[in-house]
């Protein structure tokens, strides 16, 4: 039994080995592995350049809302000054007057 499972393995991989058709098909078959395999490491490295620009893109905006809130902040501090002057400029205008007036 045993050898009679070896002359047929055998006998198999001799068809195989002379058969110019079926070097072809295996030679299509590892072909088409290798285009697989390359595609599946192209689908990566896209995977990897689209979730870069994600955390690119995060990282940007977490930028842009800390400028944004700085600008804000400067922005009331300069209006607080502002009107911290205009009611410093009409405390003296309404001295000015009544040392006028008397």
């Amino acid at each position: 039994m045993k050898l009679e499972n070896e002359s047929k393995k055998r006998a198999v991989q001799k068809i195989c080995e002379e058969s110019e058709e079926l070097r072809q098909l295996k030679e299509k078959i590892r072909q088409a592995y290798l285009n697989k395999e390359r595609a599946a490491q192209i689908a990566e490295g896209q995977y990897r350049k689209i979730e870069q620009i994600k955390q690119d893109a995060e990282v940007d905006d977490i930028v842009l809302q800390h400028n944004q809130k700085i600008i804000e902040d400067e922005k009331r501090k300069e209006e607080e000054r502002l009107r911290r002057q205009r009611i410093g400029r009409d405390v003296l205008d309404k001295q000015l007057e009544e040392k006028r007036a008397k």
